[in-house]
């Protein structure tokens, strides 16, 4: 499997998320700066003053009206994007990593997370790959053993099926001591592994 190709920038729900959380942070930033810009002509317009001053913090009122409204929707628009595109290096390698933990719950021990030049969380995916490559290597020695196994067993059966399956007896007691040798060899593989039932079964 090749780099995949990610040709939308909004791959995860996570996306969402820090876009609105942008636009929040922005508001409620904004609202500070608007508070700071519109409260000294406010202050003018309901206080004692001349008229001609009341007139210019009005004309400052308008002024700054027709400007920052439309700054600040442009401005919280235009951050929401770029958050959604900033973050698209971390969604994606997400996006991967939900999309091979599924694979592995199906049964595909050969999947390996795979990412692009740039995108976050590299150190996390090399893990997660040395991990999965642990435990496909090791599925695939209990699967040969396995094998093996079941072709003495079978072997034994057909010899003791036979008319003179059981005259040498030293013969199958060397095959039924090779199946032993591949059992334990079963159970080291596996002692590399901490299953849940472990505990249970000390109690």
């Amino acid at each position: 499997m090749g780099l995949f190709k990610r040709r939308r920038f909004y791959i995860h729900p996570i996306q969402k998320k820090y876009a609105l959380l942008t636009a929040i942070l922005l508001a409620t930033y904004t609202f500070l700066i608007v508070i700071i810009l519109f409260l000294p002509p406010a202050i003018t317009l309901i206080s004692g003053s001349s008229l001609e001053e009341k007139a210019q913090a009005a004309m400052q009122y308008i002024v700054l009206g027709e400007r920052i409204w439309p700054a600040i929707a442009i401005s919280i628009s235009i951050l929401a994007i770029i958050s959604v595109y900033i973050t698209h290096k971390l969604a994606g390698p997400i996006y991967r990593f939900e999309k091979t933990a599924k694979d592995v719950i199906g049964g595909d021990l050969s999947v390996r997370i795979r990412l692009r030049k740039g995108d976050d969380l590299k150190e996390l995916a090399n893990l997660l790959n040395q991990l999965l490559g642990n435990i496909d290597k090791s599925m695939m020695n209990i699967k040969r053993v396995e094998r093996d196994v079941g072709a003495d067993l079978q072997g034994i059966l057909t010899d003791l099926s036979s008319s003179d399956g059981l005259n040498n007896r030293q013969d199958l007691i060397e095959r039924m001591e090779r199946i032993a040798e591949k059992n334990k060899e079963i159970r080291d593989l596996l002692k590399r592994f901490k299953l849940s039932g472990q505990n249970e079964e000390k109690r």
